[in-house]
């Protein structure tokens, strides 16, 4: 089965090029699906210096995992198996979509992706006799 032919997972990253510090204005869409969580870096962090301060540059394995909130609600007990080295979670190849349309349904946002090359489709099948 092709990319294309293929479905998405339930989670799926939406990305989008920014030209303005509006992220209203953003641009040529792409949707990724997920890598799977096996197929994620696990290699050590690189830990960089300024002047007298430490940093480094983290990736959760799921979107939105930690939050500043949960992060210090949740006490200093982190499992670092779940923080890895900046890296992408999902895939490299993206099919192209039109930008996204959110509306409300019953109190909660609801956002319809559309393909940009494809006409939506419905196949189905009736069994029967013949």
């Amino acid at each position: 089965m092709s990319f294309l032919e293929s479905r998405y997972d339930d989670e799926v990253i939406l990305k989008g090029s920014f030209k303005h510090q509006d992220p209203r204005k953003a641009e040529n869409f792409t949707l990724h699906k997920m890598k799977n969580i096996n197929d994620l870096r696990r290699s050590p962090f690189t830990i960089s210096s300024s002047t007298t301060k430490l940093f480094t540059k983290i990736q959760f394995e799921r979107p939105f995992q930690h939050s500043t909130l949960t992060w210090i609600e949740g006490g200093c007990d982190k499992n670092l198996s779940q923080i890895l080295p900046s890296q992408p979670i999902y895939e490299d190849y993206g099919k192209t979509v039109q930008p996204p349309e959110k509306r409300m349904d019953n109190g909660q946002f609801v956002y319809q992706i559309m393909s940009k090359d494809e006409l939506p489709h419905i196949r189905f099948s009736i069994p029967g006799m013949v």
